[in-house]
């Protein structure tokens, strides 16, 4: 900016010299009528007013890139997650006690904003029951874990139990960019997606969610998908305005028989009308040994 002020001084000052050299081709007189029009009040105020412009527009582009940032860095990035996280895509379990004791701190270290007593306090209110988008602006709905039921707890290691062939419970969880309105489909919707069909007895406030595998193969080996407390994400969690302690909504899934010794890779998504398709899943390939 404090080049642009010296410009600008500089450029009021009066007539900058301004030394041409000829031009093969170009005459004395043409680089004298050239240097009669840069030196021009006409042309000075021109420039003055070009670079006054290109310092609004600088300035307009870095506000905007630092909202977009700083609003991106309170919620982190947007997408549809797994937890534990994937580690190069692979979520690998092994039938040890250190694998297990380390899935398990994975995840109560990520639930620990979720739990009751973190949901206490004035800033958070129950929303269970809308059948819509929030309609609190600075109030976060709470999301009680006991809805999830009494397997995908760290009582019962989060559903792992190799002794018994019990599958371990992921956590999903949606994130939106702020003041976005998801849109549920309805049977109307003419881009109905054929794999939802089997959807459709969900309730009309959820956003569905779907795990596949990613291959016929995957398909076969990945089991009984149960997802808690329900296959999706209800609406009152949604719009994201800022707030304060705001919690992404969870969905907690388990594949019930997944086949052991194999990597099985299965995509995730969560579906809604007004979201462009594959814009919000998640691919990770799962390995019990």
């Amino acid at each position: 900016m404090m080049e642009t002020g010296d410009s600008q001084q500089d450029l009021k000052a009066g007539p900058t010299n301004v030394t041409l050299l000829p031009i093969d081709g170009m005459s004395h007189s043409s680089g004298h009528k050239i240097q009669a029009t840069l030196t021009s009040p006409r042309c000075r105020k021109f420039l003055v007013v070009s670079i006054k412009r290109l310092c609004i527009i600088l300035l307009a582009v870095a506000a905007v890139v630092g909202w977009y940032f700083g609003t991106k860095s309170k919620q982190g990035n947007y997408g549809l997650f797994a937890h534990p996280k994937p580690v190069g895509g692979l979520i690998h379990l092994k039938e040890s006690d250190e694998s297990i004791e380390n899935y398990m701190t994975q995840l109560d270290e990520f639930l620990e904003a979720y739990k009751e007593e973190k949901q206490a306090t004035d800033k958070f209110i129950k929303c269970h029951g809308l059948m819509t988008c929030s309609p609190f602006v600075d109030k976060v709905c709470r999301f009680p874990l006991k809805r999830a039921g009494d397997l995908c707890v760290k009582g019962n290691t989060f559903g792992y139990n190799p002794s018994e062939n019990q599958s371990p419970c992921l956590v999903l969880t949606l994130r939106l960019p702020q003041e976005l309105r998801p849109i549920p489909f309805s049977e109307n919707d003419t881009n109905f997606p054929v794999n939802l069909e089997e959807m459709l007895d969900i309730e009309p406030w959820t956003l569905p969610v779907t795990c596949q595998g990613n291959t016929p193969v995957d398909q076969d080996n990945m089991g009984e998908v149960i997802y808690k407390p329900m296959a999706g994400f209800p609406l009152y969690y949604f719009p994201y305005h800022g707030q304060e302690n705001y919690l992404s909504p969870l969905v907690f899934i388990m594949f019930k028989g997944i086949k052991r010794s194999m990597a099985v890779t299965i995509t995730c998504s969560v579906w809604a009308s007004n979201f462009r398709e594959g814009s919000y899943q998640t691919t990770f390939s799962l390995l019990l040994d």
